[in-house]
């Protein structure tokens, strides 16, 4: 009979042990739960701040190179004008109708520091410009290459209407730039420097079409110190990686003009920092093959434009 009372006691006690450890794990797994909960809240609220982020990031990007038009026009605007962060001589207000069409009005008026101005060429609205003084004579800036901070693999809005820093890497936008080029003849200018600091440049008349024609260049040389790479009396047809011209191939990383066919010349390709080694990597990148076959793999780049006729520009 003890016997007996000893292991009914013995399997209370293990039934007790029994329900305790149940009782802990159970406490345990809802704890995971919770957990786990809290963890995957916090997830989706990362996500959610990340494709904000993501959002604002594009929304500076596309409004990056200017203030918006509405805020220029609402405010008593000023020519020239600089940003803070570029330093440039004091400048006067002036009424809304002297906003100067291009930055040769602008040196011609007496401004003569590189920097950014405020335009408004014939039948278009204000927008900042970097102005590009060199010997005598002042050149607008519509693309520059220089360190790889600026990502030009863009879709062609970005292309059309502009992205990028005027104090650093931008392209100014083909509509911009077809505002400028027809209020006169004017000549385009590149200028690159290889990786081992030789600096180069090349010079042609040139004529570019509207959006209709995929702001279509044609190219006439007209002075350099590096063999030309673009074809010349061709029409050169503009297109980005989500937009091609009829006949045209789709090109990765290629916002660039180009004949019928995805060529090895493009400077706005992939900024390749260090010096890209192999051939196959230097041509997806910032390259000029010129005519004769050489292959200039590019550190940095510099698109001018500026009238025929300058100096009688006003």
């Amino acid at each position: 009979e003890i016997k007996k009372s000893n292991l009914t006691k013995k399997k209370e006690t293990a039934n007790q042990s029994i329900i305790y450890v149940q009782t802990f794990v159970e406490q345990q797994d809802n704890s995971i739960k919770d957990l786990l909960q809290t963890v995957e809240e916090q997830y989706r609220q990362l996500n959610q701040q990340h494709s904000q982020i993501k959002e604002i990031e594009n929304q500076l990007r596309r409004t990056g190179i200017q203030e918006s038009t509405e805020n220029s026009l609402s405010s008593k605007p000023r020519a020239p004008r600089t940003t803070p962060s570029l330093h440039l001589n004091e400048t006067k207000n002036v009424e809304h109708d002297d906003i100067p069409a291009d930055c040769t009005i602008i040196y011609n008026r007496g401004e003569h520091t590189s920097g950014i101005y405020s335009i408004r060429p014939s039948n278009s609205q204000v927008f900042n410009v970097y102005c590009d003084v060199k010997s005598g004579s002042t050149w607008t800036l519509i693309q520059h290459r220089i360190d790889g901070s600026q990502n030009f693999n863009e879709t062609w809005e970005n292309y059309k209407h502009g992205f990028g820093r005027l104090d650093g890497e931008f392209w100014l936008g083909l509509e911009k730039i077809y505002s400028l080029v027809q209020q006169s003849n004017y000549i385009l200018r590149i200028e690159l420097e290889d990786w081992k600091d030789n600096k180069h440049y090349i010079e042609y008349s040139f004529h570019l079409g509207d959006h209709e024609t995929n702001y279509t260049l044609h190219l006439v040389e007209i002075a350099g110190n590096v063999p030309n790479a673009l074809p010349e009396h061709k029409d050169l047809m503009f297109s980005t990686w989500d937009h091609k011209a009829k006949g045209h191939f789709n090109c990765p990383e290629r916002g660039w003009w180009c004949h019928d066919v995805c060529g090895e010349n493009n400077l706005n390709g992939k900024y390749n920092k260090p010096k890209a080694k192999t051939k196959p990597e230097r041509r997806r990148g910032i390259c000029w093959k010129s005519q004769n076959g050489r292959l200039y793999s590019i550190k940095s780049t510099k698109m001018l434009i500026r009238p025929t006729d300058s100096e009688n520009s006003e």
